[in-house]
């Protein structure tokens, strides 16, 4: 009698990249917003302190974005067909983008721990929001990655190169001299 094949086993024959391959991945996406999160806080001044971490934001989006785009090119095409295919295809990056959620969420938990402490330095709060910022970027982060890793071979795979395309009638923006222009009777 065959035995029937692990969970891991089928997500692993099912994922274009594994939820582990996709944590590595988000360690520079967590480092790039991280640095920028610090940067905000030497700069305590309304309206300044927030555009630095945007900039993080910008920055830990392009890794993303360039990444993703690095990885597709070793990403077989995968274009589901139904629901549970769907479905399939999203189990590592929510394993994955969750886990970095997850942890943005326990941040506010341990708050209570800076509560104790003397403040430090410029911050005259607790860091539990822009940490927990942090964690959810990164795991927004991951999404964009596997969004682009995946979505990019599948959208190669299904475009038609210019010259396979029919023929249209007239190309765009051409004119058809064949027809008498208006007042040319």
């Amino acid at each position: 009698m065959a035995s029937s094949p692990s969970p891991r086993a089928l997500l692993d024959a099912a994922a274009p990249l594994s939820p582990r391959r996709l944590l590595g991945e988000s360690l520079p996406i967590v480092a790039v917003l991280l640095v920028w999160t610090v940067l905000s806080w030497l700069v305590p001044v309304a309206g300044v302190s927030g555009l630095v971490r945007d900039a993080g934001a910008v920055m830990a989006g392009l890794y993303a974005v360039v990444r993703g785009v690095a990885l597709a090119d070793d990403v077989s095409p995968t274009v589901p067909d139904d629901v549970g295919s769907t479905l399939r295809l999203n189990v590592p990056v929510v394993l994955a983008a969750g886990t970095w959620f997850v942890i943005g969420a326990l941040v506010h938990a341990v708050e209570a721990v800076y509560r104790l402490l003397p403040l430090v330095g410029g911050l005259y709060g607790s860091p539990a929001t822009p940490l927990a910022q942090v964690a959810a970027g990164t795991g927004l982060g991951v999404v964009v990655l596997y969004a682009v890793a995946v979505g990019l071979p599948a959208a190669r795979s299904a475009w038609t190169p210019r010259e396979d395309r029919p023929a249209s009638r007239e190309p765009s923006g051409s004119v058809d001299d064949s027809r008498p222009a208006a007042g040319d009777d």
